[in-house]
């Protein structure tokens, strides 16, 4: 009797174990990054730079906090807007002050 309950726990912990490596196993390993493209001001373009360094401030401290891995697309026309340039330069330099990374998106003259 007292070999039999021995063998039923160790068979209950074997299965226990086989079962719970299993259910690891089966988890996909996920990651998400974030794109952000048309930087420095996106859609909207006729923003003020002020503006754009303001929304840009919100948004990169918010993602920074959370730990959110995001890339900046930049396209350099959206700089090229008259007595704006500098400031528009400025909001691009927040993200890699904030630790995030910038790359080409494109420069047309095409809308």
């Amino acid at each position: 009797m007292k070999r039999m309950f021995v063998l039923v726990v160790f068979y209950a912990v074997w299965v226990g174990g086989a079962s719970a490596r299993l259910r690891a196993a089966e988890k996909p390993d996920r990651a998400v990054a974030i794109t952000i493209d048309d930087l420095p001001a996106g859609a909207a373009n006729s923003l003020p730079a002020a503006t754009i360094t303001e929304m840009t401030a919100k948004l990169l401290g918010t993602l920074r906090d959370q730990k959110v891995p995001v890339v900046g697309f930049v396209n350099e026309k959206k700089l090229y807007k008259f007595g704006e340039v500098d400031e528009r330069i400025k909001a691009l330099r927040m993200w890699l002050d904030y630790g995030f990374e910038l790359g080409n998106h494109t420069f047309s003259t095409h809308r």
